[in-house]
């Protein structure tokens, strides 16, 4: 009867976690590929939709008015959100990554750098390297949709410590 019972409440839980993962909100998050993919083709309207996963093309719909753009991440929890919320981003641009540096942080005497460009010329005992990483072009406008992560950072007390490469394609 005890194994009975533990064995329902293990299946419970697990599905219980499965149903929150897989959110029907639009910054996610997503169990996986699938269940983005469902909830975009749930919620079209008639606006012209470009939807992204790691900076590469997942869904699009011709439509009316300019185009609906929205980018979705595989965050290290193997969940997709449209922010992951972590300091080695991703991020949709250097300014949102800069802010993250400084809040996690908490000040703004860290040098932060995104490829060959200063973003904050501190004079902390913090270094951050960001690097921009490339997807496809959009069917709309032919812009290259891009995305930022931590190439690595390094200080004083941890040394340093490699970020990521960039995301592949799901």
């Amino acid at each position: 009867m005890k194994r009975l019972s533990l064995c329902a409440v293990l299946f419970l839980s697990f599905f219980l976690f499965a149903r929150s993962a897989s959110a029907q909100s639009i910054d996610g998050p997503f169990f996986g590929k699938q269940a983005l993919v469902n909830y975009w083709a749930a919620n079209q309207g008639s606006q012209a939709t470009e939807i992204y996963l790691n900076g590469y093309l997942l869904h699009w719909s011709i439509g009316f008015g300019p185009a609906f753009f929205k980018s979705y991440y595989q965050c290290s929890d193997g969940l997709i959100r449209s922010n992951c919320n972590a300091l080695n981003g991703p991020f949709r641009n250097g300014s949102d990554a800069k802010a993250y540096v400084n809040n996690v942080v908490g000040n703004s005497t860290s040098f932060i750098r995104l490829d060959v460009t200063i973003l904050q010329n501190g004079s902390g005992s913090w270094f951050f390297q960001f690097k921009t990483c490339y997807g496809d072009p959009s069917p709309f406008s032919g812009n290259t949709v891009n995305y930022v992560l931590l190439d690595y950072y390094s200080s004083t007390s941890s040394g340093s410590i490699p970020g990521l490469a960039c995301l592949p394609r799901l």
